[in-house]
């Protein structure tokens, strides 16, 4: 107990310790795979596990110590954690860099609508989401032709293939192969925050690796 009520002095360098994090496929490639680089080359010694965020399961991982970290929307976040916003989310249009239309700024309704469509979806219609509910109240609808349940093996088909996709915009920080143009539609984004337990709250190297978290993403306050 008389050691747990000292100060704690932490020095990642030479720090080890394991960091359990929580993720969406989304917030893994778009969150922890950039943060990991940060996180190795000061803590060389830091462990970092990655697993499924499972939102039914997080509170008692979170009690069990199985998950130290979740990155969450806000409506996800429960009462007794604490949390801090990171980032608010926009979608953008993706395709290829030799795709036909890779040159334009914006692309024009019509085309958007005329071709062939990728989206990833883990529950409800595969083939429908959040961009033809919106296409659907303008009067207009596409063709999603490919419904995949990973944003990174998307990521991969439209490197390889014409099909066009509305994803968010930091999925394609870092990804080479691919472009963006602004959507003839404006899709309503999301907030991405990072929660964690009480139990983890005052851990000298747990809150070493949020504070790298909230300079690589914070938006500025």
């Amino acid at each position: 107990m008389s050691a747990l009520l000292q100060p704690q002095d932490f020095d990642p360098a030479s720090a080890r310790f394991t960091v359990h994090i929580a993720a969406t496929d989304y917030a893994l490639r778009a969150v922890v795979l950039p943060l990991l680089p940060a996180l190795r080359q000061q803590a060389p010694n830091l462990r970092v596990a990655v697993r499924v965020l499972q939102q039914d399961q997080l509170a008692a991982q979170f009690e069990r110590g199985e998950v130290d970290l979740a990155l969450l929307m806000p409506e996800s976040v429960a009462p007794n954690l604490h949390s801090r916003r990171l980032f608010d989310e926009r979608y953008i249009c993706v395709l290829r860099s030799g795709h036909p239309d890779a040159h334009c700024e914006q692309i024009s309704m019509e085309r958007f609508c005329a071709l062939d469509h990728a989206l990833v979806s883990l529950v409800g219609d595969p083939f429908h989401g959040v961009t033809d509910r919106t296409l659907a109240e303008l009067g207009h609808r596409r063709h999603v032709a490919v419904s995949l349940p990973s944003f990174l093996a998307l990521l991969e088909l439209l490197r390889n293939s014409d099909l066009i996709s509305l994803l968010p915009e930091k999925l394609l920080e870092g990804v080479e192969g691919l472009t963006q143009v602004e959507p003839p539609i404006a899709v309503p984004g999301f907030t991405k925050v990072a929660a964690w337990h009480e139990r983890t709250h005052r851990d000298p190297g747990q809150a070493w690796v949020r504070q790298i978290l909230f300079e690589r993403f914070c938006d500025s306050d």
